[in-house]
């Protein structure tokens, strides 16, 4: 017989519009930081062998997927002639990339990075609408407030400082926080399942709110989940709608996410 060791339920919120400081603050953090975006960025790929190991070789190694072993072109270049013509494109991509970098960083009329701060001006709103669309849905903020793809995983390590972002309509039913996976996994599993549910709540607002969308995404978050649990903790399966579950689930016209934890 199985135990409920830890129950909640997490409203997923539905923000209308950004905190209206937020695309300022972000504004003028990107141009105060301009220099430092620049040196970062060289620091990161300061020659072509980063550039093939960082860009172009995860790019080549992607596109080979989409070439069939057996092609043959019209011309009559096979698939690794094909394959090898990628990969020398990518590397010679290295110079106009430098060259793009320096033209963005470039000091005009007196003003460091004037076309890279220009670019932020023109992309604050893009980021104002990914904000609300995204982030302040399902993950929020410190100033905002967390949402439940940022309480979830904290849940699950049994990071008690959670009980301090619950919001009014979040509900803990059985228990509290509860550490599923083992101490050496932590940053790898709040990392990719926060990623997981902010993708997958995205899907599953946009098709507004279907039921098979829901149970997908489910089955999917479910699955990366158990990949993650400590077998030594005896817990019933990670599964959509069983025992142990992390499911977005529809009531009326809301969403919300349960977790539940349940020991055998």
């Amino acid at each position: 017989m199985s135990t409920i060791k830890s129950h909640a339920m997490l409203m997923i919120g539905w923000p209308l519009d950004t905190p209206a400081d937020m695309g300022e603050k972000w504004l003028e953090g990107m141009k105060a930081n301009a220099l430092r975006i620049y040196q970062n960025i060289l620091a990161r790929i300061p020659d072509s062998g980063k550039f093939q190991e960082r860009l172009s070789g995860p790019s080549s190694t992607g596109y080979a997927g989409y070439v069939n072993p057996g092609f043959v072109s019209r011309s009559g270049d096979e698939s690794g002639d094909i394959l090898n013509g990628q990969v020398a494109n990518l590397r010679d991509s290295y110079e106009k990339f430098v060259r793009g970098l320096e033209h963005a960083f470039e000091t005009v009329d007196g003003v460091a990075a004037k076309r890279f701060k220009e670019k932020v001006e023109k992309a604050k709103e893009n980021f104002l609408a990914g904000m609300a669309r995204r982030t302040l849905i399902f993950g929020g903020t410190r100033v905002t407030g967390r949402g439940a793809a940022a309480i979830a995983p904290h849940w699950l390590v049994n990071d008690l400082r959670v009980m301090d972002w619950l919001r009014a309509d979040d509900k803990v039913l059985e228990g509290g926080p509860f550490k599923v996976c083992k101490t050496s996994d932590r940053s790898a599993f709040k990392a990719a399942l926060t990623e997981r549910l902010i993708q997958a709540g995205i899907r599953i607002i946009k098709s507004g709110l279907s039921h098979p969308v829901i149970d997908k995404e489910n089955d999917q978050t479910n699955a990366l989940v158990q990949k993650f649990i400590d077998p030594s903790l005896g817990l019933e399966s990670f599964a959509t709608g069983g025992l142990s579950r992390l499911d977005f689930i529809k009531q009326g016209n809301r969403l919300f996410l349960e977790i539940q934890v349940s020991q055998v």
